[in-house]
């Protein structure tokens, strides 16, 4: 099942209907074409918000969610190359002197070269 997304306008609109209403809620749900679990789980989340400010958290959501996605990839990414540096060069004292020389192009820094050449940090100025 598709999970229905709702613009800011929408939100904001069936909010502030709502409280202006006649009848009962169950008739609103109906009109409106939504369920009761989703009106409530927007109303808690959105509350007595602007739709300026749906607008900007709605946003802010989007942008959320794109960036645990980079994040997911970089990850991956980061296993992947470590994983390969491992198989290449087995020996710890050659991946040791890999990350120092990798250490001086100040590309990242001395925790995340450690975690990608898969050394201890306190092994790094042997």
């Amino acid at each position: 099942m598709v999970k229905p997304t709702f613009t800011h306008q929408v939100i904001f609109r069936l909010l502030s209907s709502f409280e202006k209403k006649e009848g009962t809620a169950k008739d609103f749900f109906k009109e409106n074409n939504i369920n009761n679990p989703t009106f409530y789980y927007l109303r808690k989340k959105y509350g007595k918000m602007s739709e300026d400010q749906i607008e900007k958290m709605c946003r802010l959501e989007k942008e959320n969610r794109r960036l645990r996605d980079d994040n997911v990839k970089l990850l991956q990414i980061s296993n992947a190359a470590t994983d390969f540096i491992k198989s290449e060069f087995p020996s710890s004292k050659v991946r040791r002197e890999l990350a120092k020389r990798f250490y001086n192009l100040k590309q990242c820094g001395q925790t995340c070269i450690c975690e990608l050449f898969s050394i201890k940090w306190n092994s790094f100025h042997r």
